[in-house]
């Protein structure tokens, strides 16, 4: 009886009479049970190792834009990136933020009158 690639690993064979027979998946894609191909990871999400079986979103306070990454980049300052992010969104009009890690609106503060770097 022919066998499925576990998950993490893949196959384009027939076949298969061992899970030997079966490649890790890649670093930036995840291989579910039975994988023929390793499936990308999505911008938003990335697999860092080898022998993932799925893609893990980006954190609050980082984001991807790339499919097929491998890590999350630090969310740029004046912006805000929530859990799963593809690309850094603007504080609100009114409000700034120099840090790089901000994960919601409510991180960013409140711009004072006439402050020249608030929008």
């Amino acid at each position: 009886m022919a066998l499925s690639c576990d998950k993490g690993s893949f196959s384009s064979a027939t076949g298969l009479a061992a899970q030997s027979e079966c490649l890790p998946c890649p670093p930036g894609s995840a291989c579910s049970t039975g994988s023929v191909v390793p499936t990308p990871c999505t911008p938003g999400s990335v697999s860092s190792g080898f022998g993932a079986s799925e893609c893990v979103p980006c954190d609050g306070g980082t984001y991807q834009s790339s499919p097929n990454a491998t890590a999350c980049q630090p969310c740029e300052p004046g912006s805000i990136c929530p859990t799963g992010a593809s690309a850094p969104l603007p504080c609100d009009k009114g409000s700034f933020s120099n840090a790089t890690d901000l994960a919601d609106q409510s991180e960013c503060s409140r711009c004072q009158i006439g402050r020249a770097s608030c929008r």
